[in-house]
């Protein structure tokens, strides 16, 4: 298998930010064109693959900030599963799209546990307490 390294690809979205074009910056090969459609059909794709391969990821997030997804701009959806007794939280990530993440009772009560166990450690409000008696 002829192995290409991600560092020596060319990534450029076009002037309409309509296609990105990837090519390999020696020229061995010729170039990819894709639409937003079907990058993100082969992102899909490729974490497919990812998920098939060795090492896994690990079960608790990365130290490494590099190694995160990060979003400042949550956008959320919490819905009940038709097809299962479950419930389904969607998140946004302006690149990877909507993610889903299908939660059994219990899971969504150890989340629920989880999160308000995390939350005794962030004051209520974040604005200083002035003037109290």
């Amino acid at each position: 298998m002829q192995s290409l390294a991600l560092q020596t690809l060319a990534l450029e979205v076009s002037d309409d930010h309509l296609r990105l074009t990837i090519s390999p910056a020696d020229g061995r090969i010729g170039r990819l064109e894709l639409e937003a459609a079907d990058l993100d059909a082969f992102i899909r794709k490729l974490t497919e693959c990812r998920s098939r391969m060795l090492p896994v990821h690990p079960a608790e997030p990365p130290a490494d900030p590099d190694r995160l997804y990060r979003t400042d701009n949550l956008l959320l959806d919490v819905s009940a599963c038709e097809a299962l007794p479950a419930i389904q939280i969607a998140m946004q990530h302006p690149g990877l799209g909507w993610t889903v993440t299908t939660l059994s009772r219990d899971q969504a009560e150890d989340l629920q546990s989880a999160i308000d166990f995390a939350l005794q450690d962030i004051p209520r409000d974040s604005m200083p307490r002035t003037g109290q008696a």
